[in-house]
């Protein structure tokens, strides 16, 4: 059976893929290249786009810029925003 860990809210499992999938993108990335991810916080995990970003920044990104993609209204409730996050892999810096 499979255990699901959450500390401080965080589900240890989700932050694990979030971790691998960045470190994943900076070792690919070419120097200078762009890390362009659209994540949103859902209710159950509220803390997505902050922990994307600081686990980005510790991975070697620096934060360029943060859009907001416009959802289409599902019955009639109105728009739904989410962030699109881009990340600049950069010359001088290294994860730590």
């Amino acid at each position: 059976m499979k255990k699901t860990v959450i500390i401080y809210g965080i589900c240890l499992a989700g932050l694990a893929f979030l971790l691998k999938t960045i470190e994943n993108c900076f070792y690919c990335l070419k120097e200078s290249g762009y890390l362009i991810i659209n994540i949103a916080n859902t209710n159950k995990n509220k803390w997505l786009v902050s922990e994307t970003i600081k686990q980005s920044k510790k991975a070697g990104f620096e934060l360029k810029d943060k859009l907001n993609l416009i959802l289409s209204s599902v019955s009639g409730k109105g728009e739904k925003l989410e962030p699109v996050l881009i990340f600049k892999k950069e010359l001088t810096k290294q994860p730590q």
